[in-house]
């Protein structure tokens, strides 16, 4: 034991001993710990210092103002012997909700508790004697599993008072021995009045003998002492997020199985500190994994350092809502969810068709399919026989189109590059003869809007309506209808600002709404919503200071804006802005380049992937690109790549598919050119560029019909492109040798029909739309087929 202990009552004790008066004071708990403060500080302290183990309470008892607590520590659990410094007494009346550190007990020389190994069954026994008062019932909380010591017994009965009441007992058996005898003697049946062998049997059962009582009664008792044999409930919980705490004086150690009910659930890593045990651990899954409890009632079992869950199931698989069938349900991490795929048996149209060489590609919707009677079907009113050539059969149905009538049969050479297959559409050129080419054809001109337009922009809304925004001094927006005989109709214009504007874009985010990006004095953002022809705007809020942007819608609630930031050195800069209703909130900017951007043009590669096109406006002048991908309203961006080593302007772009960018710009040196990039991951590859005029303009757009198809519109005209892989060709041009395309818009309707919208220079730079066509100009058929220098039968429908 320690030389000297220094024993003093705490500022929560001596305020609980002021209001003792008519209650019942109860002393709750005894810890130990192995730290020390300085003595003055003693009183100030509301918990034991390096807390390692409870003590159990053994005995309270309250005689003349004074309560004499005895204590018991065993270093059963202990899996380190350490100094005991400190013994803390904690208390509260019967009103308080909580106890409080009452009493703290410090040694100036500790005393060494060994760890189990080093020494099993150790025990020390501690009696504190405190003044209370006899204005309060006294009561403490009794561990009836401590240990009894001699020094219990000893406390329990002096001496010489054992002695007194021995010889009482002495003479009080010897009367009862004498009473016996002169019973016995007197009975009928002396004996019956004795336990015999048939009783213990009828007791204990047939063959029982005192000993084998003692040993059931034994081996009862060590059943009960066994905590690792039984799965005591110790109570509910409290928490502070996932911390979980619980009062209890049973003792939790290596091995020992509990259960208890939590409070609340978890929403991570989890741990629980038992108050006999003093530590928080972490829940454990058998497998090793952090458990996350609901809640609700689960057992444990202390495993080492931590408190593994006992009865769990087996392991969940990878299958999630998406994965499992409409109706049904599947088990997770998070309890049953149920199924979202589709059930897709019997006949599905296809969500859209491609043909690669002589295959015909259908895309399916996705969804289940049990295989018995699935199809996915695509029609086509032209697919019947009289448009197959007599003698040919596709898909099964056999052709029933005559031989052309009054064409001339005659002999060509098949043009460099090509290859003709019998009964293949044919044009001619310079006498030879090709596969047709694709043809911008120009339906007439309409005016949206009259007066002196200074900016277009348009995107498609659905099959038959465009929303088209310009400036006419204010800033208006239209519904444009396209009607069945390509006509257009115009709805109501409506006002979005009472000022001018110098640049404009806008993004569809459905067949209703819409994200338009504008320019005055500094950079906006508005909702725009549709219904009918009918426009609404909703909270214009700033976006930031820019003259050079884009935008791009990524899903339907949110959009992609790039801009050249004028208030920042004008870096090219992105952000994210969310769409609720009709307002917007931005994410945070990132600036993407540190150099100045120009011509921001923006292509959607797929919903967290786009490809940012600029020119680097500050010393070189060449465009540029970089990957941008999208997570929520957070942007990283790819490394910069050069598309173009010369002055360049009017960059623009339109994503061909998931991987690949048809982009156009204006050389000063090599003209108006067209070339495709590669994207994998955030890694660019570019392409050959094609010249596809053989100046530089200005006011150049591209717009994509598909895969392998473009158009674009500049100043002074139209060219149509075929793209295969990286390839870039020139199909037709349709180019005017006055200006006529000013600030263009282009909006593709399908594969092969674009609306064009831009300022007319020969309509006094009215707003216009125009219908543009591809069209194959097909003159004839092959008879035969073959490859280029090669020469075929054609019929010739000149």
């Amino acid at each position: 034991m320690s030389s000297r202990w220094t024993t003093v009552v705490t500022t929560a004790g001596a305020a609980l001993l002021a209001g003792i008066s008519g209650h019942i004071f109860n002393f709750t708990k005894a810890q130990c710990g192995s730290g020390t403060v300085a003595v003055e500080a003693l009183a100030s302290q509301v918990a034991v210092t390096g807390m390692v183990k409870n003590l159990s309470i053994t005995a309270v008892s309250h005689t003349d103002n004074i309560a004499k607590l005895r204590l018991q520590l065993t270093n059963a659990s202990v899996e380190t012997g350490f100094d005991l410094h400190q013994i803390g007494i904690f208390a509260k009346l019967d009103t308080d909700p909580t106890d409080v550190l009452f009493m703290i007990i410090q040694a100036d020389t500790p005393d060494y508790i060994p760890a189990a190994a080093e020494s099993p069954n150790f025990v020390n026994d501690y009696v504190v004697n405190v003044f209370v008062g006899n204005e309060a019932t006294i009561e403490g909380n009794i561990d009836l599993a401590a240990y009894v010591t001699i020094g219990m017994l000893t406390d329990t009965e002096t001496v010489a008072g054992a002695q007194a009441k021995a010889n009482a007992a002495q003479a009080a058996a010897q009367t009862h021995a004498d009473q016996a005898d002169a019973a016995h003697v007197a009975a009928a049946d002396p004996h019956s009045q004795y336990a015999l062998d048939s009783d213990l049997s009828n007791l204990a059962g047939a063959g029982r003998t005192n000993e084998t009582v003692k040993g059931n009664a034994d081996a009862l008792t060590n059943h009960l002492l066994d905590n690792a044999l039984h799965v005591p409930h110790l109570g509910i919980t409290t928490n502070n997020g996932n911390i979980y705490s619980l009062t209890s004086t049973k003792v939790i150690g290596d091995g020992a199985k509990f259960s208890v009910k939590f409070n609340a659930a978890a929403t991570g890593t989890a741990t629980l500190n038992i108050s006999s045990d003093g530590t928080a651990r972490t829940l454990k899954k058998p497998d090793g994994n952090d458990f996350k409890p609901k809640a609700g009632i689960y057992s444990f079992i202390r495993d080492g350092v931590n408190f593994q869950l006992l009865g769990e199931g087996g392991e969940y698989g990878t299958a999630g809502a998406a994965q499992t069938l409409t109706g049904y349900s599947v088990g997770t991490e998070n309890g049953l969810i149920d199924g979202m795929m589709p059930n897709r048996a019997g006949e599905t149209a296809a969500l859209s068709s491609e043909v690669s060489g002589t295959t015909l590609k259908l895309l399916a919707s996705d969804g289940y399919r049990d295989g018995v009677d699935d199809k996915v079907t695509i029609t086509d009113a032209d697919f019947v026989a009289g448009n197959i050539k007599s003698g040919v059969n596709i898909f099964g149905v056999d052709g029933t189109l005559p031989e052309p009538l009054n064409s001339i049969v005659a002999s060509y050479t098949i043009s460099a590059g090509e290859t003709i297959s019998a009964g293949g559409l044919v044009e001619f050129i310079n006498g030879q003869v090709r596969n047709p080419k694709c043809y911008p054809t120009v339906l007439d001109e309409n005016v949206f809007g009259t007066g002196t337009v200074s900016n277009v922009t348009a995107t498609k809304l659905d099959d038959t309506h465009i929303l088209v925004v310009y400036c006419l001094n204010y800033i208006y927006a239209k519904v444009i209808t396209i009607n069945t005989d390509k006509t257009f109709s115009y709805g109501t214009a409506l006002t979005i600002e009472t000022t001018s504007s110098d640049g404009m874009a806008i993004t569809a985010l459905s067949s209703s709404k819409a994200f338009l990006a504008y320019n005055t004095n500094a950079l906006f953002g508005v909702v725009l919503s549709v219904s009918g022809t009918t426009v609404t705007k909703g909270t214009i809020t700033s976006i930031g200071s820019s003259n050079s942007f884009d935008c791009m819608m990524v899903d339907d609630t949110h959009v992609l804006v790039t801009y050249r930031n004028t208030s920042n050195s004008y870096y090219g800069t992105a952000v994210v802005a969310t769409i609720s209703g009709t307002t917007f909130t931005l994410g945070t900017p990132l600036v993407y380049e540190t150099l100045q951007c120009q011509y921001n043009s923006l292509a959607k590669l797929s919903s967290t992937k786009f490809l940012v096109m600029y020119r680097e406006a500050g010393s070189t002048y060449y465009s540029m690109c970089r990957v941008l991908t999208i997570s929520g309203t957070t942007i990283t961006a790819g490394s910069q790549y050069t598309i173009n080593n010369t002055n360049c302007t009017y960059i623009t772009g339109v994503a061909l598919d998931s991987s690949r960018v048809l982009v156009t710009f204006s050389s000063t040196i090599n003209g108006t050119c067209a070339v495709v990039l590669t994207v994998s991951g955030t890694t660019v590859v570019v392409g050959t560029a094609v010249q596809i005029y053989y100046n530089s303009t200005s006011h150049v757009i591209v717009m994509a019909g598909g895969s392998d198809n473009a158009v674009i519109v500049f100043y002074y005209g139209i060219i149509a492109l075929k793209i295969s892989g990286t390839t870039v060709t020139v199909e037709g041009k349709n180019i005017t040798t006055t200006a006529i395309y000013n600030s263009s818009d282009l909006v593709a309707m399908s594969e092969r029909d674009f609306i064009a919208t831009y300022i007319s220079s020969t309509q006094s730079s009215y707003g216009c739309t125009k219908h543009i066509l591809l069209d194959n100009r097909t003159q004839g058929m092959a008879k035969t087929g073959g490859t280029a220098g090669q020469s075929i039968q054609c019929y010739d429908w000149r």
